[in-house]
């Protein structure tokens, strides 16, 4: 089955325009732009962000070819600019990639983390399980404080387990997606991990 939104990709040919689209908030003008023209003025009105700094993204983007004036309109005495994003999606190769998309997130993520202890009633707890495995947790000793968690596990599973869980946890973030209310971020990652595990003993 061809995939229509690669098929219309227009293919990323240097780094500046690759680390442009990994940055959230560039890569979100631009595709606001897709379906509609846009003013900065508009944008920054949607989404309640200061004009002069979504000015200089949107004239960045502009000179790197990911936005084109596409028109003008004239308001009170004054003509601003159109924009739209040069293509309906952007295919970025990895060779072009300077760093991961999610690694700006990753960071901001780790700060509203670190923000949320600071402002909670305990910490971390280190122990070993009943089997003998080491644990970490987060305790909180107040029932006060917002929904900011963060759940680390170190697993034992076949790679079919491991498939599974993947796309259980896929299933369980997508349930929520259309939802109104404030903006959470959410990430989860399943790799192999590198930490020493003890040998299951045979009875």
């Amino acid at each position: 089955m061809q995939d229509r939104f690669l098929s219309s990709a227009a293919r990323v040919r240097n780094r500046k325009s690759a680390a442009a689209l990994a940055d959230p908030l560039r890569r979100r003008i631009v595709l606001a732009c897709v379906p509609q023209e846009r003013t900065v003025g508009g944008l920054a009105t949607a989404w309640d962000t200061d004009l002069k700094r979504l000015h200089y993204h949107v004239i960045t983007l502009a000179k790197l070819g990911l936005l084109t004036v596409s028109g003008h309109r004239r308001r009170a005495g004054r003509t601003t600019k159109l924009y739209r994003a040069s293509a309906p999606a952007f295919f970025v190769p990895v060779e072009f990639a300077v760093e991961s998309p999610s690694a700006t997130l990753a960071l901001q993520m780790q700060e509203s983390l670190v923000a949320a202890r600071r402002r909670a009633d305990g910490g971390f707890l280190y122990h070993l399980d009943d089997k003998g495995e080491p644990k970490m947790r987060t305790v909180a000793f107040s029932k006060s404080g917002d929904a900011t968690a963060e759940t680390w596990r170190v697993l034992a599973l076949p790679e079919n387990d491991a498939r599974q869980l993947s796309k259980q946890i896929a299933a369980v973030l997508n349930s929520y997606a259309g939802r109104s209310g404030g903006g959470w971020l959410v990430h989860f990652a399943l790799c192999p991990s590198k930490l020493p595990r003890a040998r299951r003993r045979t009875p």
